[in-house]
């Protein structure tokens, strides 16, 4: 499970650009749904001091007074009288065979159990909601760096045209289709501008609401990926590895397995409240005129003892709970088995995924060196008189659409690979610190 490591919130307000690292320490601090689950973690850990409380010793005491008023007739002979009388006990009650109470015991530690890895659950969707928040800022950061240096590359091709216009060696047909994709490109820079504005709104939320530089309205944002990016290596490679990871961390299962632990707890506590129960018993106590055959006397008594307690007879209830636990054990059971083909089912395909988009990355790459070389031999060929000011504009646009996808991918690859180890269960904070040097400061 991720740490709950926390910082204070000044620390995160102080910077405009958040590393992952901060934005998802920020969250735990703010996140209601996780502070919810923080609060359902500290009480479940109760349920493991009360079931071993279940089976030590108890001790009670009482003590009384009263002040009677007494009027007693014996045949003609009538007596009126007023007295106080008092009472002090103390009894110990300790358990010497009880098998219910020990599987309170098993129910109390399975029940505390569970909440810990119900915590470990809310941990690796809040984990997964920030990392994918702050992924959908960076990819849309550097879509709106492609765009600006297709626009960059437009306004060249534009101006271009114009001028071969002027010197009687150009067409207006392609100066009217370089403008044409100029505007276009600008129109796709506000609609880029506007979803990283929505994308940094939403990762502000979950950070706490993170304010804008002074002069600003933009929220603190994410890190941009780096240009030098390379697809993360799998540690352990093999499927079969993370399949065994997986059933062993994967936090629903851990719930799930605590869930039937508990089940099975609960019917064994059913089934021990039809056996015998033996108790060791020691009491003392003063009675002051306590009857009133005992007026003014004071009585102190001490004992000790054993005390069997035998069920005869219950109406069929406890068979009845019997049979309802033992059903509903047999229910978590078969959730344990769906958590499990739920979990190794998604092993698989972000195993898959984490390789496929490592192998796309390096093609993209490849194709990105390709496009960039394109666009300026396209141009060479235009000044030969080989090609056309539109094939330039192509040109440039393919190559635009592959920055595109390389960052679309890139994060593909980095959101597959933190879900296979949360899945496995075994997302730590290192892992986050790992995805930060994935990302640069967008003021370097």
């Amino acid at each position: 499970m991720l740490g709950l490591a926390f910082i204070a919130a000044g620390t995160v307000h102080a910077q405009t650009t958040l590393s992952l690292s901060q934005a998802l320490q920020a969250a735990r601090t703010h996140d209601p749904r996780y502070q919810i689950a923080l609060r359902e973690f500290e009480g479940s850990r109760e349920y493991r001091i009360a079931g071993k409380a279940a089976t030590s010793a108890e001790a009670t005491a009482s003590a009384s007074a009263y002040r009677n008023l007494l009027e007693q007739r014996v045949g003609a002979v009538s007596r009126d009288s007023a007295y106080t009388s008092s009472s002090l006990a103390l009894q110990v009650r300790q358990p010497l065979y009880a098998p219910e109470l020990q599987a309170r015991v098993a129910i109390g530690e399975a029940r505390s159990l569970q909440g810990e890895a119900q915590l470990a659950v809310r941990d690796a969707e809040l984990s997964l909601r920030v990392i994918d928040a702050y992924l959908q800022s960076a990819v849309l950061r550097g879509q709106l760096v492609s765009v600006d240096a297709l626009i960059q590359a437009l306004e060249q091709q534009s101006r271009g045209a114009e001028r071969m216009i002027q010197l009687g060696e150009g067409t207006r047909t392609d100066s009217l289709e370089a403008r044409s994709r100029l505007q276009l490109a600008r129109a796709q820079r506000i609609e880029a501008e506007e979803s990283l504005r929505d994308a940094r709104r939403r990762l502000a939320t979950m950070v706490g609401g993170a304010p804008a530089q002074p002069g600003r309205q933009e929220p603190a944002d994410a890190a941009s990926l780096s240009p030098g990016f390379e697809p993360l290596r799998l540690e352990p490679e093999p499927l079969s590895a993370w399949e065994a990871l997986a059933l062993e961390n994967n936090p629903q299962i851990r719930v799930a397995r605590h869930a039937a632990s508990v089940a099975r707890a609960e019917a064994q506590r059913n089934d021990a409240q039809k056996k015998v129960r033996v108790d060791a018993i020691g009491s003392l106590s003063r009675n002051d005129s306590d009857s009133v055959n005992t007026l003014n006397q004071t009585n102190t008594q001490a004992s000790i003892g054993v005390q069997l307690t035998v069920p005869i007879f219950n109406g069929g209830r406890l068979d009845s709970a019997a049979r309802l636990a033992v059903a509903q054990a047999s229910q978590a059971e078969a959730e344990l088995l769906d958590a499990q083909e739920s979990a190794l089912a998604d092993v698989r395909l972000f195993h898959s995924q984490v390789a496929s988009t490592a192998g796309r990355i390096q093609a993209l790459g490849l194709a990105r060196e390709a496009a960039a070389l394109q666009v300026d031999a396209t141009r060479q060929s235009v000044k030969g008189g080989i090609r056309v000011m539109l094939d330039v504009l192509n040109a440039e646009s393919q190559r635009y659409e592959v920055e595109r996808d390389l960052v679309r991918v890139r994060a593909e690859h980095l959101r597959a690979w933190v879900k296979l180890r949360s899945t496995a269960g075994v997302l730590a904070d290192a892992d986050v610190a790992r995805l930060d040097k994935a990302f640069e400061d967008a003021k370097k």
